[in-house]
């Protein structure tokens, strides 16, 4: 299905010619979420490749990102906590680093385009990585994962944007006092954050499965997601959680900043095929129709 033949019967199952779901058997629907992305984690192994590589490139930027003059500072599992309530944004974004509000008013120019560069990399991975996951898991289906570099940029941006830190940005520009009127901004932008990430849960796979442009990919999501609303809020802060805890596994390094990276290498080769099998799962039970009728 290309960008021009997008209907408005959003969450329809895809039909080739004759009628036929092109997309998955439709018992698949009636199965539960969790015991089908165990399933499709199962039978295709291979997702932990491409997460793997980006893990590597995710420990090299955060390293880099450690070894830097910028403002940040570590959140990883546990120092910040036992228990952080956040919706997964992207597998790259691995939960090692908070931004201060000093960085976006007091940042000398260089470094601020250096930190904008290490995100616009990891969005770019992190499209090239879900798109290869993608891949594995639609190989022996028709149409597959769109091959258009136009698509993999459409989704890098999207996800670059998904990780502008909402917080230290809010801090800065109302004076960068915790005051009760800003924590209460800051908390309101978290709920509204978690809402919009969950509306858009499937953005990708519409942007790569369907090759839709982005403005519908993005309708497609909400008209999707909003059948089973507080079912995807609650997976994008399950896999927000399981990746944080995820970043403690660098805490058996013995030194840093070589436990960062393992921390970023971990998150992302854990979460990474988590994500994506569970994406992929959503979309099939939320593209499928609801019940199917017999012909006599």
């Amino acid at each position: 299905m290309t960008g021009s033949d997008q209907t408005d019967s959003t969450c329809e199952p895809k039909a080739d010619s004759t009628g036929s779901n092109t997309t998955a058997p439709s018992s698949s629907g009636r199965e539960p979420l969790v015991r089908k992305t165990l399933g499709l984690l199962s039978e295709n192994r291979l997702l932990v490749v491409p997460f793997f590589i980006a893990g590597l490139v995710g420990a090299g930027t955060t390293v880099a990102v450690y070894l830097s003059p910028l403002p940040v500072v570590s959140v990883r599992f546990p120092d910040h906590g036992l228990v952080q309530l956040s919706p997964i944004l992207t597998p790259m974004h691995d939960k090692l680093f908070d931004i201060l509000p000093g960085f976006v008013s007091g940042l000398r120019p260089a470094y601020f385009l250096s930190y904008v560069g290490l995100q616009l990399v990891f969005g770019a991975t992190a499209a090239v990585s879900i798109g290869a996951g993608f891949w594995v898991l639609t190989r022996d289906l028709e149409d597959g994962v769109s091959q258009s570099i136009t698509q993999f940029g459409w989704l890098s941006a999207y996800l670059f944007v998904l990780t502008i830190p909402v917080g230290p940005v809010l801090m800065a520009f109302l004076g960068g006092q915790a005051t009760i009127g800003i924590v209460f901004l800051i908390l309101m932008a978290w709920v509204v954050g978690v809402v919009i990430v969950a509306l858009l849960f499937l953005t990708p796979a519409f942007l790569l499965i369907e090759n839709a442009p982005p403005h519908r990919a993005m309708h497609n999501s909400v008209r999707c997601v909003r059948k089973r609303p507080i079912t995807i809020t609650a997976i994008t802060l399950t896999l927000g959680y399981v990746q944080y805890v995820a970043t403690g596994v660098g805490s058996i390094a013995p030194a840093e900043p070589v436990g960062y990276a393992l921390s970023s290498l971990s998150a992302i080769t854990i979460v990474g095929p988590i994500y994506v099998a569970t994406v992929f799962a959503v979309y099939l039970a939320l593209r499928e129709p609801a019940h199917t009728t017999t012909q006599p």
